[in-house]
């Protein structure tokens, strides 16, 4: 019996220590896997620093490629603008040059036209006068006269749009005779005044540049100017008169209002 007894002592001690182990064994594990897990936890705090740090210098390389992007941008818009101001520039110039081309050609023709002693004018109402070899002479029943008598009637019917369309019969290629261009104007007006008066005044400038010193087609642009109150274009032809040539006009209105305008 007293050995049995020292036995469950002996067995009671072993089942202690093993206990005593086992808990030892067990806290050094979870102390060992708290160790590895701390460290891997470390490990993927240090990855995310890692790739927050990456983030952040990609964020501000975007921002400095934002901001050179808007600065560029603005450049190009700004290069876009110049472009097109030069561009501008450059079909105003052509035009000019075309203008002054065109204006030389009309020049040499006139040149070559006296150089072999033949001057052909045409006058307002359509009459032509031929100066050749010093004699003078004048047509009455031309197609340019005719074609006056008929504008006058149907200016006097208020026929305005068959006025027009007779108009348009001579205006293309027709730089001798502004008459056409200056009573296209004064149907339009009849029509409507307020929007045919661009189209008014690209006639009125047109013929005022053909006409030049011309006082009999002078007169008549210079009288509708006049009625539009456009005194810039109309102070441009009359520089072209003298007073001798604003003083010899019949209608007594229309000279002392030129003849005011003249001398201011």
């Amino acid at each position: 019996m007293k050995g049995m007894h020292w036995m469950s002592i002996l067995g009671l001690a072993l089942i202690t220590l093993g206990g005593i182990f086992s808990f030892f064994g067990t806290q050094l594990s979870d102390k060992k896997g708290q160790e590895e897990l701390t460290n891997k936890i470390q490990e993927k705090n240090n990855k995310i620093e890692n790739i927050n740090d990456k983030n952040t210098k990609l964020i501000e390389q975007n921002s400095d490629l934002i901001t050179t992007t808007n600065e560029v941008s603005k450049s190009n818009k700004a290069l876009i603008s110049q472009s097109n101001d030069l561009l501008s520039k450059i079909e105003n110039y052509q035009l000019e040059v075309d203008k002054k081309n065109k204006l030389i050609k009309e020049l040499e023709e006139k040149v070559n036209k006296v150089s072999k002693g033949i001057v052909n004018y045409i006058h307002w109402n359509g009459v032509h006068r031929i100066m050749k070899a010093g004699e003078i002479i004048t047509l009455h029943n031309t197609v340019h006269n005719n074609a006056f008598i008929k504008m006058t009637e149907l200016s006097k019917a208020d026929k305005f749009k068959e006025l027009i369309k007779l108009c348009n019969e001579f205006i293309p290629n027709n730089d001798e005779w502004q008459t056409p261009y200056i009573i296209k104007a004064l149907a339009l007006l009849n029509l409507n005044q307020v929007t045919n008066k661009a189209e008014v005044l690209n006639l009125l400038d047109y013929a005022s540049e053909k006409s030049r010193d011309d006082i009999d087609y002078g007169l008549e642009i210079m009288n509708i100017l006049l009625s539009l109150n456009e005194k810039e274009r109309l102070m441009k032809i009359l520089k072209y008169f003298s007073l001798n040539d604003i003083e010899s006009i019949q209608d007594n209105s229309l000279r002392n209002r030129l003849l005011e305008l003249k001398k201011a």
